[in-house]
């Protein structure tokens, strides 16, 4: 009995950590901004931090890496069920990393995004670029 609760009690937790994690997308998308690349970078890398589960840092100029690292949820769930020699199962890491590339072009930048993240960090992302800037941002390619 108390093996079946364990069980039930794993696949909770599991569950409450996916969904906490969030749904990871592929990302290519390409924006088009009035800002200047400089000022652009300084507003995206804020963003990023403040929205981000992972690391956000700059890779050189315009170019900004997120890299989110996580526990996936079966591990947790195996880590609960074999305790507590299950607990080796918290050493695996599941990772994303989203590239985004600023480079200057007439009238302000262009803004790339490739890669994999969050949709919550994605969304984050298209408020600071097109709803910051109304018509002046747009989106020039669609997500994969």
């Amino acid at each position: 009995m108390m093996e079946l609760l364990l069980i039930v009690a794993a696949l909770v937790v599991a569950v409450a950590l996916s969904t906490w994690v969030g749904r990871s997308v592929s990302v290519n998308l390409s924006w088009s901004s009035p800002l200047a690349p400089m000022t652009l970078e300084r507003r995206l890398l804020s963003t990023l931090i403040e929205v981000s589960s992972g690391r956000a840092a700059s890779a050189g100029p315009g170019r900004l890496v997120l890299i989110e690292r996580w526990t996936p949820a079966w591990a947790i769930v195996m880590a609960i069920v074999t305790f507590p020699l299950g607990l080796l199962f918290l050493l695996f890491k599941t990772e994303r990393t989203l590239n985004v590339m600023i480079e200057s072009e007439p009238g302000g930048s262009r803004v790339d995004l490739v890669g994999a993240t969050r949709s919550r960090t994605l969304a984050s992302l298209d408020q600071v670029l097109v709803n910051e800037h109304g018509a002046d941002a747009r989106s020039v390619v669609s997500r994969l």
